[in-house]
């Protein structure tokens, strides 16, 4: 074979492989919950990493199966029917509904430390995910679409903040909760993983920065008022997952831009870590927590009272 056309062939062929180790990576759906900084949207790199006790094998047990493996089944109706007349007409701009995803093989037999990291492994892996008022995350609407305007701009894939919360954990345990953020954040019970009875949300109280910080634990779900005064937004305690440079307190959750992180960066929108400081608008309209997996040990039979799915609307930050 002539050089030129060996080396042609050669450059061709390393390209190839490139292009598929990217395709890959970027189509894999659990790539994310690294020790490491991630590197997210337009070009920002966090300083802040995680770091998880019990491997990663064993937490996501059953995620490469379906429902899980396949984000085409993340809606109550088949991923044929998303973007169909009727599904505009029944829930605009919204998109469809989340199905409830089945219960966590094997969960009543593991230990709360295992809950909580499968629950935000799951979080994690949307790391990343754009700021928008859609029910499930892989719902991608045509132009033309209805929108329900965000700061980050129409069209794409994304997640609001109380739909982020209650996608996380019904896709990692099975337990389906409101995703309207006042409902969501006045819930005191919600149905147990497979519908198999009710489970009590215990709900805990601001008292001072330090107190508040030291209850707190991974997983808990905590809820911040708004300039009016009503609960509008819901982040989610990383505790020791979260491994911050200056040792501060982290979340995730998905909201606009404006919080900065400990290098004085302003953070993207969407999922993204962020720190809970006390100067933030988190820590000072913080309300209540709620901390949903101790109450699987405490389940009783019963109906939970009827979902409702809803949102949250975008919330201005102050200044920080």
């Amino acid at each position: 074979m002539h050089t030129p056309l060996r080396a042609a062939l050669k450059a061709a062929l390393t390209l190839f492989s490139l292009l598929a180790t990217v395709a890959c990576a970027g189509h894999s759906k659990h790539r994310a919950g690294t020790e490491d900084a991630v590197s997210s949207s337009a070009g920002y790199v966090s300083p802040y990493r995680t770091a998880f006790r019990l491997p990663q094998q064993k937490v996501e047990a059953g995620f490469e199966q379906s429902p899980w493996g396949d984000d085409q089944e993340q809606a109550v109706i088949p991923a044929d029917e998303w973007y169909s007349r009727q599904t505009r007409r029944r829930w605009g701009s919204w998109g469809p509904s989340p199905r409830r995803y089945p219960e966590a093989p094997g969960w009543s037999a593991q230990s709360l430390r295992w809950l909580q990291e499968r629950v935000l492994r799951v979080a994690l892996h949307h790391r990343g995910l754009p700021y928008q008022h859609h029910h499930i995350p892989a719902w991608d609407p045509p132009a033309g679409w209805p929108w329900k305007p965000v700061k980050s701009g129409h069209g794409g894939p994304g997640l609001d903040c109380s739909n982020f919360t209650g996608f996380v954990y019904n896709y990692a345990l099975g337990i389906k909760m409101s995703t309207s953020i006042r409902e969501q954040a006045t819930m005191t019970e919600i149905s147990a993983p497979g519908e198999s009875g009710v489970l009590p949300v215990r709900r805990i109280d601001k008292q001072d920065y330090d107190t508040t910080v030291k209850q707190l634990q991974p997983a808990d779900l905590l809820y911040i008022r708004n300039k009016s005064g009503d609960l509008a937004h819901v982040i989610m305690w990383l505790g020791d997952v979260g491994v911050s440079p200056d040792g501060t307190p982290l979340v995730i959750d998905s909201t606009g831009s404006g919080h900065k992180d400990s290098n004085g960066n302003v953070i993207p929108d969407g999922v993204q870590i962020r720190p809970f400081t006390r100067n933030s608008w988190y820590w000072n309209d913080f309300d209540h927590a709620h901390r949903i997996l101790t109450g699987l040990k405490q389940i009783t039979r019963g109906a939970a009272p009827e979902l409702t799915e809803g949102g949250a609307d975008q919330v201005s930050l102050p200044d920080e």
